[in-house]
This record gives C-alpha cells, sequence and structure tokens, in this order.
C-alpha cells in the first residue's frame, strides 16, 4: 500500500471513532435529561434522539465521503446511501472501491 491510500485509512479510521465517541456521549447525556413532566414525551425524545443524531452523523460522513469520491474519480453509484444508512458500510465500500479502482489502473499499464 502507497502513502496517499494509507492517509485516507488512517482519516476514516479517526473519523468513526469520533463520531462513535459523539454518539456514545449524546446517547448518555440525552438519558440523563428529563425533557418534560409525562412520561412518554421523555420516552419519544430519548428514543428518537439518538436515531436523529447518529442520522445527521451519517449525513457528514457522506459528505466527506462524496468530496473524496469526487477528488479520486472513484466510478461508484451506492456508497453515498450506504454511508447514510450505516457509517463503517459507507466507509469500508468507498475505500474497497478506491483499492480496487486503483489496482485495475495499476494492471492496465503494466504491460
Amino acid at each position: 500500500m502507497n502513502g496517499p491510500k494509507l492517509r485516507l485509512i488512517a482519516k476514516y479510521a479517526l473519523l468513526l471513532s469520533v463520531f462513535y465517541i459523539f454518539s456514545i456521549a449524546f446517547y448518555r447525556t440525552l438519558i440523563a435529561l428529563e425533557f418534560s413532566d409525562d412520561i412518554r414525551i421523555n420516552t419519544l425524545y430519548k428514543s428518537l434522539g439518538p436515531i436523529v443524531f447518529d442520522l445527521f452523523l451519517n449525513l457528514i460522513m457522506a459528505y466527506i465521503v462524496q468530496r473524496d469520491i469526487a477528488m479520486h474519480n472513484v466510478k461508484t453509484k451506492y456508497v453515498i446511501i450506504a454511508t447514510i444508512i450505516y457509517r463503517s458500510l459507507g466507509v469500508f465500500s468507498f475505500l474497497l472501491f478506491l483499492h480496487f479502482q486503483h489496482r485495475d489502473e495499476d494492471n492496465s499499464i503494466a504491460p
């Protein structure tokens, strides 16, 4: 593996770790909060809050992945959708597409 690929792997490993820590911190903070005297409203916020926050983090990660897809000119259709649904899957798919695209380009240049 060359330097740029390792830097991308390190970048996404760091981003996934930070987003995971943010997600856990948000969930634990949400558990400790009381939004209202009504138990149903508290339950609704505490159950939907982590889902909405994770979707927000997934959208941020999808934007970052989309920028890198454009920068590296990776031919892929569904990586952004996979990233919105599940961060780790989208990042892994992008790195896999990037690896195989560069491998195929390197093999086509060789005699």
